[in-house]
């Protein structure tokens, strides 16, 4: 009796792995990208909210470094006297804005 696997069978399995690739791999890669924008809205957010509040008791437009927010690994941000773009991992391709006042948050190309 002969041991091991003929072609059909290691070609059954070969193809039966690479469809599983090409279903997890886009799903996965899309995970990576919603949760890497979340990182990028809440920062932009609670930026935007330590801003608001910094303007309410002095009346005065903070900068960033009156805040003293840590920002998370891999983003930056731009503070303006209305709004608060996040650049970075979170978003390639898209930065998230939020406006100090309403505190929403909207995408830009």
């Amino acid at each position: 009796m002969r041991k091991g696997f003929t072609l059909i069978e290691v070609l059954v399995v070969a193809v039966i792995v690479a469809i599983l690739a090409a279903v997890a791999i886009p799903a996965y890669n899309q995970y990576i990208r919603s949760s890497k924008e979340k990182v990028a809205i809440n920062y932009a957010a609670t930026v935007a909210q330590s801003a608001g509040t910094y303007y309410s008791q002095s009346q005065l437009f903070p900068t960033l470094g009156d805040l003293s927010i840590l920002s998370p690994a891999g983003y930056t941000a731009a503070l303006g006297t209305t709004e608060v773009v996040v650049s970075g991992d979170g978003s390639p391709g898209y930065k998230p804005t939020t406006d100090i006042t309403s505190q929403t948050v909207v995408w830009h190309n």
